[in-house]
């Protein structure tokens, strides 16, 4: 059975003011009408919200060093919304913007592969219980860096793919494209982890 995908963010790492995320203006980059209810989540141990929307499953979360854009639906396209988050808030210092994807499948799909090496199957100890191991490569090409990493624990496993832009320190149309190529990325890192694992990813 393929790979499927559970959940995907992106995400935006800088300096926010978090007072000028209302959720009126929110709702507008949304696309939302003035009648869809948002709701907010506060964290009384450190600054900034939750928001969520009744009529999608994108969630966003607001804090001082980031914006984070996620959903568990494979149709959100989280970066298309961060993209436009970037372009109202043209002056923000940013370091780096990324997306984050998450496929999960059956441990017994995948090939021997990620289970090879050192830590092979030879490498369990008398008294323990091996809970899961994890395999991790990084692929650059030209700014943006992808993270792969393979995760298998006796049931599940779970494919995670980083992918992070660090061109630059404020915004730019650079960093925004990179932020409305999600859906091209995302299908890239299914496409990686189809060639480096061998197993099928439904991206």
């Amino acid at each position: 059975m393929p790979f499927v995908l559970k959940k995907s963010d992106s995400i935006a790492v800088g300096t926010f003011n978090t007072y000028v995320f209302q959720p009126s203006h929110v709702g507008r980059l949304m696309a939302l009408s003035d009648n869809d209810p948002i709701g907010i989540e506060t964290d009384f141990s450190r600054p900034g919200l939750r928001m969520k929307f009744k009529c999608t499953d994108v969630v966003w979360e607001v804090r001082p060093e980031r914006v984070v854009i996620e959903s568990t639906a494979r149709d959100d396209n989280c970066g298309v919304i961060l993209s436009k988050v970037l372009e109202w808030l043209p002056v923000t210092p940013i370091s780096a913007v990324g997306h984050n994807f998450a496929y999960v499948g059956i441990s017994a799909d995948l090939p021997s592969f990620p289970r090879e090496g050192p830590f092979g199957a030879q490498g369990a100890i008398d008294g323990y219980t091996e809970a899961q191991r994890t395999w991790h490569l990084a692929l650059v090409r030209s700014d943006i860096t992808f993270n792969l990493q393979v995760t298998i624990k006796p049931v599940e496993a779970v494919l995670s793919a980083n992918v992070n832009f660090t061109g630059g320190d404020s915004v730019s149309e650079a960093a925004i494209e990179f932020a409305r190529d999600f859906s091209a990325l995302r299908q890239e890192s299914a496409d990686l982890f189809v060639k480096l694992v061998g197993v099928k990813v439904s991206a």
